[in-house]
């Protein structure tokens, strides 16, 4: 059966998730689903990027889209496959943190800010020690469209994530340790950031 469904998968008849026990039988209705969530309609509820949980779902059922709490669970577990979104991890040592457990962040790249947070540099001073810090700096001479959000969809599902999001960059905390991740366009851009940092 499976092998069945794998061929069916590769031909573009259905869409077959093994890992979450599901076939997509219509694969332009998982487009339409994504189009519904993902679109100009929704921004003013995915505010900078980021909704709760619940609203998610409510958003959902507005829709018709859901009617139960199994095919919740599916649909955000397809969004993150996708990496449509990503569900925000709770900074254990970040006391500030206004991370709800039961009703988290859910994180969507695309939608982003392209202007960083107002008070990132306060924050970094404040979580960062400046005498025990290092940087990296890799050059790369060409990168996809949408490789960032796929970098930043890993890293929230990975690490401890300080609510420190924008279309280029994030803020993030890992075993205690702080890191602030950028992505500039070219090296001018690079050297005005590192300004401001000083």
């Amino acid at each position: 059966m499976n092998f069945v469904m794998q061929e069916l998968h590769e031909l573009g008849y259905v869409m077959y998730f093994k890992h979450l026990s599901f076939v997509m039988i219509d694969p332009q209705w998982l487009a339409d689903l994504f189009k519904t969530i993902v679109s100009f309609n929704t921004q003013h509820l995915i505010k900078n990027g980021m909704i709760k949980r619940n609203e998610l779902i409510q958003l959902m059922k507005s829709n018709n889209l859901t009617s139960n709490k199994e095919e919740e669970d599916y649909f955000l577990q397809l969004f993150e496959k996708f990496e449509i979104c990503v569900q925000q991890q709770s900074s254990n040592s970040n006391s500030s943190s206004n991370i709800n457990n039961s009703n988290p962040n859910i994180i969507f790249p695309s939608l982003l800010p392209k202007t960083k947070p107002e008070h990132l540099i306060e924050d970094w001073e404040r979580y960062c020690d400046m005498n025990d810090s290092f940087g990296r700096s890799f050059c790369f001479p060409f990168l996809p469209y949408g490789a960032f959000s796929r970098l930043l969809a890993s890293f929230c599902r990975d690490v401890s994530s300080l609510g420190r999001f924008w279309h280029n960059g994030m803020m993030l905390e890992w075993k205690g340790a702080y890191l602030l991740v950028e992505l500039f366009s070219n090296i001018n851009e690079k050297e005005e950031g590192k300004k401001k940092k000083d």
